[in-house]
């Protein structure tokens, strides 16, 4: 079944979301950083969005395939 690992991959994404906000906090602050900041910063913000992307797509995927298998149909006319 495919459907249940997808809301883990956007909950992943959800938390990679703030360690991005973190690494571009500690340059508004001042504080230490890692070497290549900017570099961190892009990597744990496309990481984020791509975990977060995959999860929602798959869970809507994997509803469709649910309600094909159930033979559910919809109808685009009025």
């Amino acid at each position: 079944m495919v459907g249940p690992k997808h809301p883990a991959r956007a909950r992943r994404g959800r938390g990679a979301l703030p360690a991005s906000d973190t690494l571009i906090a500690t340059g508004v602050a001042d504080w230490p950083q890692l070497p290549r900041p900017d570099f961190w910063i892009m990597l744990t913000y496309a990481a984020a969005q791509f975990l977060l992307v995959s999860g929602v797509l798959g869970t809507l995927g994997a509803r469709s395939a649910a309600r094909a298998a159930y033979g559910e149909m919809r109808s685009t006319t009025l």
